[in-house]
C-alpha cells in the first residue's frame, strides 16, 4: 500500500547554502495497527530517510506546494489504523498523524481507502 503524504516546507529546518540550495533530513516512520485483529508481536512497519536537496528554483515550488513523498507498507485487507511520524533530525521537531483506513480485496491485490 502506498500513502501520498506531503509535508509543509515550513515547518520544515531547511540549511540554506551560500548558492541558496535548501537541505533538510528527515525521519519517517509508518505504522499500521490492526482495528479488528489482535495486534502481532511485530506490527507492520516501514520506515526511512529522507534526504532532500532543493536548489532555489525548487525550493520555490515546494514551499508552496509542501514536500510530497510516498512511505509504502505491504498490508493484507483488514482495517487499520495508520501512524506516520516524521523527525525532522536538523531541528529536532516531531510530527505525527494517525489516519484510519481499509485495505478492501480487488481480485488478487489490495486497495488501500482512507475513511
Amino acid at each position: 500500500m502506498l500513502l501520498d503524504s506531503n509535508l509543509d516546507a515550513g515547518n520544515v529546518g531547511l540549511s540554506v547554502t551560500p548558492e541558496w540550495d535548501h537541505h533538510a533530513q528527515l525521519l519517517v516512520k509508518f505504522v499500521a495497527f490492526h482495528d479488528t485483529e489482535p495486534q502481532p508481536a511485530a506490527v507492520q512497519q516501514s520506515e526511512g530517510m529522507l534526504n532532500m536537496d532543493f536548489d532555489a528554483e525548487h525550493y520555490t515550488a515546494v514551499r508552496s506546494a509542501g514536500i510530497a513523498f510516498r512511505p509504502q507498507l505491504a498490508l493484507p485487507p483488514g482495517k487499520y489504523h495508520l501512524r506516520l511520524g516524521v523527525v525532522d533530525m536538523s531541528n529536532g521537531r516531531i510530527g505525527t498523524l494517525d489516519v484510519p483506513f481499509t485495505v478492501k480485496a480487488t481480485g488478487s491485490t489490495a486497495k488501500a481507502m482512507a475513511e
